[in-house]
């Protein structure tokens, strides 16, 4: 026989429904993984370390050619080594004449062989590793501080580095001959898109060369010129767009570039821009402060769409959702108690890691050197 409810009984009933719901409502509230924040993307046991193999080395760059990852710089352990794992790595190499005495600035492919560039390389010669290893010297003596070197076809372009009285690139003719060419453009830093040729030669302090397109034309990431990026290619500097930058941008230069699906990236002080319909955005926000200094970006990467930013004294910053937020567990920190980080000047993404390289590029020394891992397990 059913019980039946009374007036009474209801009326408790419809009075405990509301508050139940307050109840569970203020719970979901408060459950952290309902907030607008994502956990870090690794685990617990997941952190940097350092990779022994290149203490004291004085980081000049990576880069990935045919699927495998290379590291290369001068002082201690300098010179040039590469993976195909992230884990094993094998050192090239180099005459032990006083070419490569202090190490490797920059390298490239060369049609089948490898361009190398040796670190302080003012009046030295490129050199040439074939694939059974032999190295010949390309016998044209280099009259600048070697940055970044990439090829056109049978032509290599030779881009100065941070080096005080550089004003020339340098470019090595199919026929062997050596063209030198002064930057002659000039860049408003206070106008927007001002840009134009000049009589007059300005100085030159790059870091990276990356390809633009199919025409053989390559973007140089710049600093002391105040072009923030330039076009080159075998007849010289060309301007690049500076829609969107501010005197700040321009001022501190592009210190890394990067495409990442189809989009370029610049590194530059404050934050990371992108390029899109011809004009610089700001990607997602500004850096924070740190300490009270604003932050330059150094370099960036990508693991997935997850971007990763090594910076001035803040160490390395990802995107977590709505913020910056730090990534340093397990990097050695100037002061623990203000969180206080060495500069990076390099870092790339490899086989799901990500590599750090410290060194007395684009950053105060403080003679921080060698290359740090993180693997990603998730």
């Amino acid at each position: 026989m059913k019980k039946k409810l009374t007036t009474c009984s209801l009326k408790v009933k419809f009075l405990i429904i509301p508050f139940v719901y307050t109840i569970i409502t203020i719970i979901l509230l408060t459950i952290p993984c309902c907030s607008n924040t994502i956990a870090p993307p690794y685990e617990n046991n997941q952190h940097w370390y350092r990779i022994n193999e290149f203490n004291g080395m004085d980081v000049k760059g990576f880069k990935i050619i045919k699927e495998e990852l290379y590291v290369f710089g001068s002082g201690i352990n300098g010179g040039l080594y590469k993976t195909n794992d992230g884990i094993n790595w094998k050192k090239i190499v180099l005459p032990s004449n006083s070419n490569f005495e202090y190490g490797v600035s920059a390298i490239t492919l060369f049609n089948s062989d490898l361009l190398v560039a040796p670190a302080q390389s003012i009046n030295k010669r490129l050199g040439k590793i074939n694939a059974s290893g032999n190295v010949n010297l390309i016998p044209i003596d280099i009259p600048i501080e070697i940055s970044d070197i990439e090829t056109i076809n049978n032509t290599i372009l030779i881009v100065p580095g941070r080096s005080f009285g550089q004003y020339q690139m340098c470019i090595i003719k199919p026929d062997s001959t050596l063209q030198i060419i002064g930057d002659s453009l000039y860049t408003n830093p206070f106008v927007e898109d001002e840009c134009y040729k000049q009589n007059g030669i300005r100085e030159t302090a790059s870091y990276k060369l990356i390809k633009k397109n199919i025409y053989d034309q390559y973007l140089l990431s710049a600093e002391a010129i105040s072009h923030f990026i330039a076009l080159v290619d075998t007849g010289g500097y060309n301007c690049f767009t500076t829609k969107g930058l501010n005197y700040d941008d321009k001022y501190f230069g592009a210190q890394d570039l990067l495409y990442h699906n189809d989009t370029l990236f610049a590194a530059t002080q404050q934050g990371i821009r992108y390029y899109i319909n011809d004009f610089w955005k700001m990607y997602k926000d500004t850096l924070p402060k740190h300490n009270g200094t604003l932050q330059v970006a150094h370099s960036l990467a990508f693991i997935g769409n997850k971007i990763f930013i090594a910076t001035t004294n803040n160490g390395v910053l990802y995107w977590n959702n709505e913020r910056w937020e730090e990534f340093n567990k397990g990097l050695t920190a100037i002061d623990e108690k203000l969180e206080i980080y060495p500069g990076i000047s390099y870092m790339i993404a490899f086989n799901n890691c990500l590599f750090l390289g410290y060194s007395t590029d684009k950053v105060w020394d403080y003679g921080m050197r060698g290359v740090w891992k993180f693997k990603f397990t998730n």
